[in-house]
């Protein structure tokens, strides 16, 4: 073989080259590795995106990626999860737009709305409000947004954050929540309640906002607590009227289902109006200070006071529902009662709900009188296996997992459609499957036996319309059934609920009906109800609802 002298000329510029691209790949190859994205990890209804900073808006997904700039809002009561690279998490409520000015340091801004984040331990977070920043090391915080004339509201739990604008600052440490007006220093350090009653509600907006989830029908599903609890002051009337007894055809009647009675359909009494507008000016601003009760933290009273009426064809009908609740250690306690009267008729007075409530992660515990509402049936109880009423007993919710949860209630007093009092058992499970829900209902009634109904709530066409249903046989053998639709994207574009519903029961005439309600500022619902049974005609009813404070801050 022969050796062929290197050239010096040659090897120089080669060498020279590859010294050259290896710093090059030292210095840059670091900086051009990509940041980790933020993602969607659960939605709940309408939800919006602008993917960085000059993105353009589309519908959100579960899994959809958010770099550094990016925006994203929810519709009406809808709410989102955004999962940071780290772990740390962070839940949007409903009409609230966050951005995410830097992905690093999870630097975020809250342009409108509320937040619920989870920041991992051992890390840190600067959310940005209207009047102020909280830096926050590795704890649940909650940050509600106020306008121009509101301050930002903070809360934590289980670590600190420091809450600071240019006029000064304050340490907000576990269990505590502060405030920041506008032009104003942070301010207002006092105690909170437990994470799992936030601000001294029942049920914190933020708390079926799972990973994983994907929610797009309302009726029935997590989406619809809050219309279901929000229209509760009326709605167990409007149930009933619209359910028709046999012979009776041509008025709006009422069947009492379950104890205690609810007041029949009638007109107004000016003795019953006057009464139900003294109520309305019991609620005002909550207390939720901390003070000691049997040597345990206390949060309220909180007051709520909702005054309706409710004109309609063969009647009407004017009322209020006075309620008090509060935080007692780690148990959520409340207690109502409602004032309502027919026209030329007596002042009814009766004891609403009156329950304790103790949550884990998993488990729930009520005990005393308390409102069922389960299962997507929303207008009658004519094809409803289970009813809208008041119930006394004992009930256990747990969760399964992410989308599955159980639901066990022994009922004492249960009287349904007119039969004496007996006790039952109720059992429910249900699942969030393909955007909606399916569930398996089961009552036992003592003396009568066993009753089972299958329901549905599916986005048939996602965010315009949904389907749902039940159906099923009574304990007594009556066969039942349901069909009905609503409409999300009406509900999102004006703020008008729809459902319409036909219904069926052995040994009563089917019921067509449509209940709408539209909702109005300052706490003010307007409601329209339309109801035909069969070989009746069509019958009309319209009604108010002003509420008044609210059951939390």
């Amino acid at each position: 073989m022969t050796n062929h002298p290197v050239n010096p000329k040659r090897v120089g510029p080669i060498l020279s080259m590859c010294v050259g691209l290896s710093m090059a790949l030292m210095l840059t190859g670091p900086a051009q590795a990509a940041e980790p994205n933020a993602t969607i990890s659960a939605i709940v209804l309408s939800v919006t995106h602008r993917p960085g900073p000059e993105g353009t808006w589309r519908h959100s997904r579960i899994g959809t990626s958010l770099p550094t700039g990016s925006r994203v809002r929810t519709g009406r009561r809808s709410r989102c999860e955004i999962k940071f690279p780290d772990g740390s998490t962070v839940r949007m409520g409903p009409r609230s737009d966050l951005v995410i000015k830097q992905l690093k340091d999870r630097n975020l801004g809250l342009e409108k709305g509320r937040l619920f984040a989870h920041i991992v331990s051992g890390t840190v977070a600067r959310i940005t409000g209207a009047s102020a920043t909280a830096a926050i090391k590795g704890t649940w915080v909650e940050l509600i947004r106020g306008n121009t004339e509101q301050g930002d509201v903070f809360r934590a739990w289980g670590g600190s954050a420091e809450l600071f604008n240019d006029l000064g600052s304050m340490m907000i440490g576990p269990g505590t929540q502060g405030s920041a007006g506008p032009g104003q220093a942070p301010s207002g350090l006092r105690s909170t309640p437990p994470r799992m009653f936030s601000g001294g509600a029942a049920y914190p907006w933020w708390q079926d906002v799972k990973p994983g989830v994907n929610i797009g029908a309302t009726p029935g599903t997590p989406a619809g607590r809050q219309q279901q609890s929000r229209h509760s002051s009326t709605h167990p009337t409007i149930a009933t009227t619209t359910t028709t007894p046999p012979p009776t055809k041509g008025q709006l009647n009422i069947i009492v289902q379950q104890v205690p009675r609810q007041p029949a359909t009638g007109s107004v009494s000016s003795s019953g109006w006057r009464i139900a507008q003294a109520l309305g000016g019991l609620a005002g601003a909550a207390v939720a200070d901390e003070t000691q009760v049997f040597g345990r933290r206390f949060f309220g009273p909180y007051r709520q006071v909702d005054v309706y009426g409710l004109l309609a064809e063969g009647g009407s009908l004017a009322g209020s529902r006075v309620r008090f609740s509060g935080v007692l250690g780690n148990t959520y306690g409340q207690i109502g009662a409602r004032v309502s009267s027919e026209f030329e008729g007596d002042v009814d007075v009766e004891l609403d709900e009156a329950f304790a409530l103790r949550r884990t992660e998993i488990d729930e515990f009520t005990i005393g009188r308390q409102r069922l509402l389960r299962g997507p049936v929303n207008n009658s109880n004519l094809g409803k296996l289970l009813g809208f009423e008041l119930l006394d007993g004992v009930r256990w919710c747990h969760t399964i997992d992410m989308f599955t949860e159980t639901d066990l209630m022994w009922i004492d007093d249960y009287a349904p459609w007119g039969e004496s009092d007996t006790s039952a058992w109720y059992l429910r499970v249900q699942r969030l499957v393909c955007g909606g829900q399916v569930g398996i209902n089961w009552l036992d009634q003592t003396g009568a036996g066993s009753g089972v109904s299958c329901d549905f709530s599916w986005p048939a066409v996602p965010g315009k319309l949904d389907i749902y249903g039940e159906f099923g046989d009574d304990p007594c053998g009556a066969h039942l059934d349901t069909v009905g639709i609503y409409l999300p994207g009406l509900y999102q574009r004006t703020g008008l609920d729809v459902f319409v519903e036909r219904a069926r029961r052995s040994g009563y005439p089917s019921t067509t009906t449509l209940l709408a309600y539209q909702e109005f500022e300052n706490d003010l619902s307007g409601v329209a109800i339309a109801r035909k049974a069969a070989g009746g005609d069509t019958e009309f009813g319209l009604g108010l609802i002003k509420r008044f404070g609210q059951l939390g801050d």
